[in-house]
């Protein structure tokens, strides 16, 4: 799935204006930053620099969660 949504990067709903998709990706692939072993990064690189950026949106990063979640 992960290979798919590297391709689709380019497809017009991940170009649009911000929207529920982009959303979801987002925040299932940023789940990186709480379990570290989910290793998705590695060979994607679009992917990787895409949830980066949107990471830096200021309506994700203004509503970052302050703590680590535990599993």
């Amino acid at each position: 799935l992960l290979d798919f949504w590297e391709d689709e990067l380019g497809a017009p709903l991940m170009q649009a204006e911000i929207n529920m998709p982009q959303i979801t990706l987002a925040c299932g692939l940023l789940l990186d930053q709480y379990y570290p072993g989910l290793n998705w990064r590695e060979g994607r690189s679009r992917l990787s620099d895409w949830a980066d950026w949107y990471a830096a949106r200021p309506s994700f990063a203004e509503t970052h969660a302050e703590s680590t979640l535990k599993p």
